[in-house]
């Protein structure tokens, strides 16, 4: 994991999106052991703008079902697009870290929730 993305249990905080497996938003925040945390100011200054590219109604202030297969469009944008040369190894990075997250706990007929900040 990098700077940006974190498990349960290694980070303090509450600045922070939860990526929950399915859309079952029905416990507290910021407290599941399957889940995956990225700092808001990833979502903000890397992942919101690839996001609203391929998930019409995102909002990191909400909560917002992704499919996988959006997911997948989204991981297969074109970077250079969105970000300058010098962000690219931070975006990449995150990016990978969520996949490798994606690819363990989300089923491919399935999704996960972004539990906004």
């Amino acid at each position: 994991m990098n700077k940006y993305v974190f498990s349960f249990g290694e980070f303090s905080g509450s600045n922070f999106l939860e990526l929950r497996k399915d859309c079952e938003i029905t416990d507290h925040r910021l407290t599941r052991p399957d889940s995956l945390y990225v700092m808001d100011d990833a979502f903000y200054f890397f992942l919101e703008a690839l996001f609203c590219e391929v998930v019409e109604d995102f909002d990191m202030f909400d909560d917002t079902y992704i499919l996988k297969s959006q997911w997948k469009n989204i991981m297969k944008l074109n970077l250079t697009e969105y970000f300058d040369p010098n962000e690219l190894s931070i975006v990449r990075q995150i990016l990978s870290d969520i996949n490798d997250w994606v690819e363990t706990h989300i089923d491919d007929a399935s999704g996960f929730s972004v539990i906004g900040v």
